[in-house]
């Protein structure tokens, strides 16, 4: 996995890569964005009250990581059957 980040791409490469159209693309950041949002909130309460939240933001990094791995292996299998047939 490439762990360099880049801040342009291929537009049409890039939603290709990510599963072929616009509103797929946009589903699934938007799903992951509001993962991160929650996250985000309840990190922040518990870094000011330690006993709240201890770790539902790790546990939704975690599972945000999962899902997006998850999401490339189904895409590169995909890639794999349309390239066979």
């Amino acid at each position: 996995m490439n762990t360099t980040p880049r801040l342009f791409c291929n537009p049409i490469a890039h939603l290709r890569f990510s599963g072929g159209n616009y509103f797929k693309h946009f589903w699934f950041g938007f799903k992951g964005v509001c993962i991160l949002g929650v996250a985000f909130i309840t990190g922040l309460i518990h870094i000011i009250f330690p006993f709240l939240f201890p770790f539902v933001a790790d546990e939704l990094s975690i599972y945000l990581g999962k899902q997006c791995e998850q999401h490339h292996k189904l895409e590169s299998q995909r890639r794999q059957n349309k390239k066979l047939k």
